[in-house]
């Protein structure tokens, strides 16, 4: 479809050429996103588990403790899989506090952030609902990165 859509680019020669190059840029932006995106999910990963810790810590082996007891509590909470109170309530604050200074944001990037990272769309479908082109969803959301990293703190986000 980018090669359909570069058409009008090509200049004549070499078309094997030019369409592995598009071919390529589009591999390489791809990769580009996906690393993005897993270095953001693995930096609020590791902050929350930073900060839960402690307290996974504690119950992990409050769990354990019990479990070898054969007592109940904490270790039936084990077997199900439920993380500790204290977890999901750190999470809770953090996704709050990142939703508040989200809406700080000036307009043109808040609704493009919101979309894509809180809503987790893609830049196509993004750019069909703010009726943009997939390079200006880019753009928008690359100068909000510039933006949040001038203005925001990383300690206003623990």
């Amino acid at each position: 479809m980018r090669i359909y859509l570069s058409l009008p680019s090509y200049r004549g020669e070499g078309f094997k050429t030019w369409a592995a190059r598009i071919a390529m840029n589009l591999a390489i932006d791809c990769r580009r996103r996906n690393t993005r995106k897993e270095a953001l999910l693995q930096r609020a990963g590791q902050e929350a588990l930073s900060q839960g810790e402690a307290a996974a810590q504690t119950w992990s082996k409050a769990a354990a403790s019990a479990e070898r007891q054969g007592a109940k509590g904490p270790a039936e909470a084990a077997a199900g899989h439920a993380p500790p109170a204290e977890i999901v309530a750190l999470r809770r604050d953090r996704i709050r506090r990142v939703r508040a200074m989200v809406s700080t944001l000036p307009e043109g990037y808040r609704r493009v952030v919101r979309s894509y990272f809180l809503e987790e769309r893609p830049h196509k479908e993004i750019a069909e609902l703010e009726q943009l082109q997939v390079k200006s969803v880019e753009s928008k959301l690359y100068r909000a990165r510039q933006w949040m990293r001038k203005h925001w703190k990383e300690e206003d986000l623990e």
